[in-house]
């Protein structure tokens, strides 16, 4: 959370400072879901419930246009599943290709906290980050010179392991959650 107000003061000071009309601020919320595999190492695990594939989302972020065709963003967003939190902190490049449309190249370092267990037993993996890398595919449309208006889909792959080791009983496995989809909308003035 300290990340998420840090960033927003840089760019909130950014865009005050009307250093450059080239930079940007963006706020998006939207839904995101994820690829959740179980793998059996050692016997067989039954889980107590599912992991959750569905989330709600959050996303700040600052960027610069290069050129009108060209632009770059630093994002921070979070995750909210029912028993994780996912935060990444990502940074694309990206290109409009056609009218309103682009597309972007993405590369993440993804963050995972545990926020409840699937084994009735105690959470002895509940943090971990990753490197991930994607791409997304936007849509925007300028309303004022200083607003516009977003629409994207992100693909990340970002492979979380945890280990189910349940502590009465000879087994192992484990939970990876490797792919994430997320739809946003939002604004960057």
């Amino acid at each position: 959370m300290k990340r998420l107000l840090v960033l927003m003061a840089i760019a909130s000071a950014l865009y005050s400072s009307e250093i450059q009309k080239d930079y940007f601020f963006q706020v998006a919320a939207g839904a995101a879901t994820m690829s959740v595999q179980q793998n059996d190492i050692k016997g067989s695990i039954t889980l107590g419930s599912q992991p959750d594939k569905n989330a709600a989302q959050i996303n700040v972020g600052i960027g610069y246009n290069y050129t009108s065709e060209l632009f770059a963003t630093l994002e921070a967003e979070r995750q909210f599943y029912d028993d994780v939190t996912i935060n990444n902190l990502l940074v694309s490049a990206n290109k409009r290709i056609y009218k309103n449309f682009y597309i972007g190249g993405v590369v993440a370092k993804s963050y995972i906290k545990l926020t409840k267990s699937h084994i009735n037993s105690n959470l002895t993996d509940s943090r971990g980050s990753e490197w991930g890398y994607g791409f997304h595919i936007g849509y925007e449309k300028a309303y004022s010179k200083d607003m516009t208006l977003f629409v994207q889909y992100r693909y990340l792959k970002a492979a979380h392991k945890t280990m189910l080791e349940p502590q009465t009983l000879p087994v192992k496995g484990e939970l990876i959650r490797d792919s994430h989809s997320a739809f946003l909308v939002g604004v960057r003035f």
